[in-house]
């Protein structure tokens, strides 16, 4: 089996959901190879590897665990190389107590951007929640969002959010919305 060297995106990789795989690929990476920290363990039901284009794909409750950090979707493909990554089909991905839920998302992992589609993100430190049609992770800590909304209360329902067009968030900072609105739960 080949060597899978690539680092995961810490607020967009990981998610603990209890996995029934009748398959698991498991790979350490060389020493070097990756800035995380632990080896890369990889589970689903099929693993593919395009040697001209040094990509790994896995589908059918794919899965992707380093260190504590675990990305689970219907399919994943990766570069290692070039550390973009390609995820579709019911993401879940937790990094540490952060959660985020999309249908698609690309990622560079070494950059630590990427775009999120139809995407929701909960930040538990700051009790914070986004989303939105289309995120695109910035930095590290900068989002912009096109048709989402955020508020720092829970439920489907909250008792107050901003929507907007476009919103420009830092988490722990400030944000910026065009076209806003600010509701009172259905108001």
């Amino acid at each position: 089996m080949n060597r899978l060297s690539f680092i995961l995106v810490p607020i967009l990789l990981l998610l603990t959901l209890v996995f029934c795989c009748p398959c698991s690929f498991s790979e350490s990476t060389e020493p070097g190879d990756h800035i995380g920290q632990g080896p890369i363990h990889l589970e689903a039901d099929r693993l593919e590897f395009d040697r001209n284009n040094n990509v790994y794909t896995i589908r059918g409750n794919a899965k992707i665990v380093q260190d504590e950090r675990i990305l689970k979707a219907d399919m994943i493909e990766v570069n290692p190389e070039s550390q973009h990554a390609e995820a579709t089909g019911d993401i879940i991905l937790i990094d540490g107590e952060d959660i985020l839920r999309s249908d698609r998302m690309e990622i560079n992992m070494a950059e630590q951007t990427g775009i999120i589609y139809n995407g929701t993100l909960f930040f538990k430190k700051e009790n914070f929640h986004i989303s939105g049609k289309r995120l695109e992770k910035l930095g590290k800590d900068r989002y912009r969002m096109i048709d989402g909304s955020f508020t720092t209360c829970d439920g489907d329902s909250p008792p107050w959010k901003f929507t907007g067009k476009e919103i420009n968030v830092t988490v722990e900072g400030y944000a910026t919305v065009k076209h806003a609105m600010f509701h009172l739960k259905d108001i």
